[in-house]
């Protein structure tokens, strides 16, 4: 078995796409609105697994895995500590952080988020908004901005990504 820290060369036993992911991204194309996969010369490719910094396509083709799934993802792939604690979390809460029954661990996240961001700054106590994903902490961040400056407008660059929310 390997270990988070292995890391193996890409390896391709098809062409990329595979047909595999060809006939998935066929029926994605066919069942998901447009704007949401992008479809371009070489994909959608496929995931089937992963482990450490690799990554296996659906047609066992290999991958280095350089884009950590925004983030999500930087401890590596199947990394045995971060898969214990999840399953550990598992076995007694699953779901305590919305904003009706919160658990004991997002009032300590908080107070540690603020103790290593505004309070070490010297700015005093920091508040925090948790999300679900990029596109959210975006879309509080524009919200944000509008707030303190007073202004309705966002500069932003046509044709970028900026997360599926507005």
């Amino acid at each position: 078995m390997l270990g988070a820290a292995t890391i193996m060369l890409p390896r391709l036993v098809t062409a990329v796409p595979g047909p595999k992911s060809q006939e998935l991204a066929a029926i994605l194309r066919q069942y998901e609105c447009q704007a949401i996969t992008a479809f371009d010369v070489l994909g959608p490719i496929f995931l089937s697994r992963g482990r450490g910094a690799n990554l296996w396509d659906v047609d066992g083709n290999q991958y280095l895995d350089l884009g950590s799934g925004f983030g999500v993802a930087s401890l590596g792939h199947g990394y045995r500590p971060v898969v214990a604690q999840a399953q550990k979390q598992l076995t007694c809460l699953v779901h305590a952080m919305g904003d009706l029954y919160p658990a004991e661990a997002k009032a300590a996240l908080c107070r540690k988020l603020s103790f290593l961001t505004f309070e070490a700054w010297g700015l005093g106590t920091g508040k925090t908004i948790l999300t679900n994903s990029g596109s959210e902490a975006v879309e509080v961040a524009l919200k944000t901005a509008c707030l303190a400056t007073g202004k309705a407008g966002i500069l932003y660059f046509k044709g970028a990504y900026h997360g599926l929310t507005y």
